[in-house]
């Protein structure tokens, strides 16, 4: 699949399948049930196993600028699917859990049965005091490297719209209370290739999503790709630097450019690969305390 090879050069390690639904996905509080045609094909997708963007290690971009968004004690990692840099960002230090967001439940179906670093990797029964309204949810855990016996990350996955993700919807984490509601926005966010999933009319959402659920002066690690959008009809869409700002605008945003490496993948004419850090400078101190 061309779209496999080029999430592969962008170094997408999840599921961008899942990324691509994000405009209409229906929640479980969806009042008919009905699937969108387009999310029925990446539902499908998946149960065919059709999932070659999927890589089977961690992101090299998030390697290797992971110091910029760290220290973090909550990380979201948007459109997550089952990559790799869920237990891998949740056992870095000082990262008490890591909030993933997926459109497919197949992907978490997939890193339940998967051996791997997050433990006893499950879907939290309905009721359950640590599951979200508007969200299924799974949760698991993660031993820290050097100390196996006590000290442990989390990993919790949000199944449903990422659109209408809000800071209710968050888990508490270190240094949040269980009992005050929408104190538990996270600290940093990872955006591998999700930005370019989503269609150009609902960037403007997909960034007002961040600014609900990040804290002040969080950070986001940006990986997006940029190429002849003339030769490619559809996603992964084109989003260079210029795309980037416009979106992240100041004094809300502020903006650093990491790097933009050139890559070749079949039809995609021009290709780069672009990293950004963006960090969220506007908050309402009386909602954000």
């Amino acid at each position: 699949m061309l779209l496999g090879r080029v999430m592969h050069a962008v170094g997408a390690a999840g599921a961008v399948g899942g990324a691509m639904m994000l405009a209409s996905k229906v929640t479980e509080c969806s009042v008919d049930g009905n699937v969108p045609v387009h999310i029925g094909k990446w539902i499908d997708g998946w149960s065919k196993g059709r999932t070659s963007f999927h890589k089977n290690d961690v992101n090299p971009t998030l390697q290797k600028y992971v110091h910029t968004i760290l220290p973090a004690s909550s990380i979201l990692v948007p459109l997550c699917g089952k990559t790799l840099d869920l237990g891998w960002l949740a056992a870095q230090d000082g990262v008490d859990v890591v909030v993933g967001t997926e459109a497919v439940e197949q992907a978490m179906l997939e890193l339940e049965r998967e051996p791997g670093s997050i433990l006893g990797f499950q879907k939290i029964p309905a009721g359950d005091a640590n599951r979200p309204l508007r969200f299924a949810a799974w949760a698991g855990a993660v031993m820290k490297p050097g100390n196996k016996s006590t000290s442990v990350g989390r990993v919790h996955i949000l199944e449903g719209d990422h659109f209408v993700l809000d800071q209710v919807d968050l888990p508490p984490h270190r240094g949040t209370s269980p009992q005050m509601p929408g104190s538990a926005r996270v600290s940093a966010v990872w955006d591998r290739a999700s930005l370019v999933a989503v269609r150009p009319q609902d960037r403007s959402r997909y960034v007002e999503v961040y600014e609900r659920v990040l804290a002040p002066k969080g950070k986001i690690l940006l990986s997006t790709l940029s190429y002849d959008q003339d030769a490619v009809n559809g996603s992964p869409w084109s989003v260079d630097e210029t795309e980037v700002r416009s979106h992240f605008r100041p004094p809300t945003w502020h903006v650093k450019k990491l790097t933009s490496q050139p890559a070749e993948v079949g039809k995609f004419k021009s290709l780069r690969i672009n990293s950004c850090l963006a960090q969220y400078e506007s908050h309402e101190p009386d909602q954000h305390t």
